[in-house]
């Protein structure tokens, strides 16, 4: 006859999907206790598409528990159901580097090279510039009691081709249709042919209206506008000049604001130093050398690893980066990150690679911190018992708490 083994409970797990036992293993009752893990599994109404482990197969679970845990077990796992299974995220794979806002360094000096972008967005016709991965639903699990566990869905994912650009549905492979550039705003993909304009943009050429690319050899001077659905490349200086752009906008020297001047990009900024300027960008802004008493509002990240923001206020949602912010005069400086789509955590910081002077603001949400003396970095931001502070910056790998 065999004996009944006291302390022995199997059962389901919360959710379900798995099935226990908790016992107490004794000397001489293995096989009794086997029998009755049986027994009580076949009592907890598994759904018949589950085959249940038979004697063997829980005495083989048995010893194994007792070899890792002793003969006192818990949560010796005995049989599972079906998870969902995960999701197909949708993707983008770009064939080449076509969008990155920075410039290259000479290898042998180290040397910011103004003239050269480490991106190229120029594609000629037929090229294959990116594959696109459409999300698709995970497939549905089922609980050892029989019901359903609906599959997590994908995240959001929107790709749309506009013009110059075609996408094959069946492959996902995208092509442009004609020779001209790129142009992405993070949902829309489209090639734009280009307009050069040969020389600066003054009174004298007029201000330029265009659908497509723009590129200006010289200067965009005090007054002066361009209006463009494609990118914009100026080769010499924005001096006061306004620029609207549905892409991105490359100042190859410096951007300077003057009175009533403006740029707006829907795509990235990218310029050597940046001064008394009124930007906003939906894409990533960023500097080599300085910003000067600007207002720069960017819906990317902001990144200057080598120059200092000095007066002014600089805001975006996806991290800001600097060697300096501030002046040893301290000078007013402000580094806010925005809050960005709803329902997404904010894990964006602002990191401080050098001097941080006093006088400057940082703003974290609705957290603020006004440093009333210099802080030398690396250091990065973070909310400590509910207040801003700077900390050292964490080494490469390291874990968010």
């Amino acid at each position: 006859m065999t004996q009944t083994v006291e302390k022995c409970t199997v059962r389901l797990s919360e959710d379900a999907l798995f099935a226990f036992v908790d016992c107490v293993v004794p000397d001489d009752q293995l096989d009794g206790l086997v029998d009755q893990i049986v027994s009580q599994l076949a009592g907890l109404g598994i759904d018949p598409a589950f085959a249940l482990p038979d004697k063997n197969a829980v005495a083989g679970i048995v010893h194994m528990a007792v070899a890792e845990q002793g003969s006192v077990l818990e949560d010796v796992l005995l049989m599972e159901g079906l998870p969902s299974g995960e999701p197909l995220e949708g993707s983008i794979d770009w064939t080449g580097d076509y969008f990155t806002q920075s410039f290259r360094l000479d290898e042998r000096t180290g040397a910011v090279d103004f003239r050269e972008r480490t991106s190229d967005p120029s594609v000629v016709k037929d090229q294959h510039v990116a594959t696109v991965t459409q999300p698709a639903p995970g497939t549905p699990g089922r609980t050892l009691s029989g019901a359903t566990i609906e599959p997590r869905a994908p995240s959001v994912f929107a790709f749309r081709c506009e013009s110059g650009i075609l996408h094959e549905e069946g492959s996902g492979r995208v092509h442009s249709e004609i020779d001209g550039r790129l142009r992405w705003n993070g949902s829309e993909l489209a090639a734009d042919r280009v307009h050069v304009v040969a020389g600066n943009v003054n009174m004298a050429s007029g201000n330029i209206r265009h659908l497509d690319a723009v590129v200006v050899t010289g200067d965009v001077e005090a007054g002066a506008e361009i209006d463009a659905e494609g990118s914009v490349e100026i080769k010499g200086l924005l001096d006061g000049g306004s620029v609207r752009t549905g892409g991105d906008l490359l100042v190859r020297s410096t951007l300077l604001g003057r009175k009533g001047a403006r740029v707006r990009a829907g795509g990235g900024v990218s310029a050597r130093s940046i001064r008394t300027a009124d930007i906003e960008a939906g894409g990533d802004v960023a500097v080599v050398a300085e910003v000067v008493s600007s207002s720069i509002r960017t819906g990317g990240a902001f990144s200057m690893p080598r120059g200092r923001v000095v007066g002014g206020r600089v805001c975006a949602v996806d991290g800001i980066l600097v060697a300096e912010v501030g002046s040893p005069a301290e000078v007013t400086t402000s580094l806010e990150l925005l809050p960005g789509p709803s329902g997404r955590k904010q894990s964006a910081v602002i990191v401080v690679l050098g001097r941080a002077f006093a006088g400057a603001r940082l703003v974290v949400g609705e957290h603020q911190l006004d440093l009333q003396e210099e802080v030398r970095g690396p250091v990065q931001t973070a909310v400590v018992d509910g207040k801003l502070t700077l900390l050292p910056v964490r080494p490469q790998g390291s874990r968010r708490g």
